[in-house]
């Protein structure tokens, strides 16, 4: 009986759970919007641009929690120098370089702030680019998986008396 109060605790706890809330704020200087500024999805990007683009966003968490993201380039592959650097107050330093469209993924700490560095060297006349960081909860599974191995040892240790 204690088993089964266990697990439907953990199940009701594991439906309360969600993803950590992101806050993206750009600098004064960029050419990149912001499309959604806080949530668990945050977006920035810009439209019909020509040239160099080094756009800068400080992006914080409510909570410590793990990120995954992409950003996309239309037209797709003609980007000819593309980088993305998250730089941390944790000490934190992730560079991506490459083609795009290109996928990240890194831990975040509540208490320290988040520089994202968008860095695109092109010769193309007109692009777009879009930047989106999804704040990655803690799937009920892993929850439900844990009572599950607690029920399994308390059965073990029942059938060893």
């Amino acid at each position: 009986m204690k088993k089964l109060i266990v697990g439907l605790f953990f199940a009701v706890a594991s439906l309360g759970l969600s993803a950590a809330s992101l806050t993206l704020v750009g600098d004064g200087g960029n050419d990149a919007t912001i499309g959604s500024a806080s949530g668990e999805v945050v977006t920035a990007g810009v439209s019909n641009f020509t040239g160099t683009i080094s756009d800068s966003f400080t992006l914080t968490t409510d909570e410590d929690t793990s990120i995954s993201g992409g950003l996309s380039f239309l037209p797709a592959g003609i980007a000819d120098d593309t980088t993305v650097t998250f730089s941390g107050t944790d000490g934190q330093n992730v560079v991506m370089a490459g083609s795009v469209p290109m996928t990240f993924s890194f831990m975040m700490l509540a208490a320290h702030t988040y520089t994202v560095l968008v860095d695109i060297v092109t010769n193309v006349q007109a692009y777009d680019y879009d930047l989106r960081i999804v704040a990655t909860p803690i799937p009920a599974a892993i929850w439900l998986f844990g009572s599950m191995i607690l029920g399994f040892f308390g059965l073990r240790s029942r059938v060893a008396k």
